[in-house]
């Protein structure tokens, strides 16, 4: 059986890929990257692991020297 050949992306779709590439060419700031950092860390903790976000911040701050 034949694949079909792509489909016309609606208009609507086509902007969304447009503010994709906008906003995936624009530097992110300190507090983006921190917030990032923060999410990424708290995220692969363990489920089992009984530290809270706030938890997280306070460490990484600690480690930063902050």
């Amino acid at each position: 059986m034949l694949m079909p050949g792509p489909r016309k992306l609606t208009e609507e779709e086509e902007t969304l890929i447009a503010r994709l590439r906008r906003s995936a060419g624009k530097p992110l700031t300190k507090q983006e990257v921190e917030a990032q950092r923060i999410s990424w860390v708290f995220g692969n903790l363990p489920t089992s692991s009984k530290l809270t976000r706030d938890d997280v911040v306070k460490l990484i701050k600690a480690r930063d020297g902050e």
